[in-house]
């Protein structure tokens, strides 16, 4: 038997993954935990082994991808696809398929939100652990004034019933209605360089978080972090002062100028919009942060 040990996976095959289940950070109570994707060396026989078809082959296969296939590259096309099997001994494992996958930069909008979500129980869990608490993502929330004109962020929404605000209920809503007011609060809650760092400390190195969703107001630093306070009941609040970062995280992948003109403001701008430093992740760190909360 010889024994061949493979370079960097080749998406446009199948390849398979083990799953190691270290904690995100010890004790997490909100139960999310790590799941680190590792490619599996395997060891061929002298026999050829199994050819199975790679995804393109699939899709071509499949029929009604044609006009994807036949200019990938314009369309910017790219698929992840992970299942869930078990070796013959009973082992779980990922297997995934891939086309053209982190061929270029993509912008990932809404799908970002995911990281401030994992982010912020970071910061929850460490500011517990410091000051004794449980819960401290139901404790009322305060988030200061940050743009011109603000006021300080109190309640969760304006109409009646009037709740406070709390991290919990800002998750929740950036999960399930995908709010973009509430990312923008909890990227003050952890913070430009920290919400950063907290990825890459994941091994999710491709992470750039460099601005607000939806947020045409304009401050000096758009990377600056408003003051916040949590107010837990019967003990004294908890603050974090107002950051400011100037930190510089920059996108790589090839394709980072897009398109041939852009909006702006009130006019049109004749030429590729620039998105080195815009929000960014890989498509395969982009599913693994979703693998290491889903299955840890």
């Amino acid at each position: 038997m010889a024994c061949n040990r493979p370079g960097p996976p080749n998406y446009s095959l199948n390849w398979r993954s083990t799953m190691q289940s270290p904690c995100l950070t010890p004790g997490w109570n909100a139960a999310i935990t790590a799941a680190l994707m590792a490619i599996l060396p395997g060891c061929v026989t002298k026999q050829a082994p199994e050819q199975k078809p790679t995804l393109e082959q699939e899709l071509r296969s499949a029929g009604g991808f044609e006009w994807m296939l036949q200019d990938p590259e314009s369309r910017r096309a790219q698929i992840l696809i992970t299942e869930i099997v078990k070796d013959p001994n009973g082992r779980t494992q990922l297997r995934s398929h891939g086309y053209r996958v982190d061929a270029e930069y993509f912008y990932p909008a809404s799908a970002i939100k995911l990281c401030a979500a994992v982010a912020a129980l970071q910061l929850i869990e460490t500011l517990e652990h410091t000051h004794g608490l449980a819960d401290l993502a139901k404790a009322p929330l305060r988030i200061e004034p940050l743009f011109p004109g603000d006021r300080a962020q109190t309640i969760d929404d304006p109409k009646p019933p009037k709740v406070p605000l709390t991290v919990g209920r800002e998750i929740r809503k950036l999960c399930l209605v995908s709010d973009n007011p509430a990312f923008n609060r909890l990227f003050d809650l952890v913070g430009h360089a920290e919400m950063n760092q907290s990825m890459h400390a994941l091994g999710l190195n491709s992470v750039v978080i460099n601005h607000r969703l939806s947020e045409s107001r304009k401050i000096p630093n758009p990377q600056a972090a408003a003051g916040v306070s949590f107010h837990p009941p019967g003990r004294p609040p908890i603050l974090i002062a107002p950051r400011t970062s100037d930190l510089k995280f920059a996108n790589s992948k090839p394709g980072l100028l897009v398109g041939s003109s852009y909006l702006q403001g009130d006019g049109k701008v004749d030429r590729p919009m620039d998105f080195t430093r815009r929000n960014g992740i890989s498509l395969v760190d982009l599913q693994g942060l979703l693998i290491k909360v889903v299955r840890p």
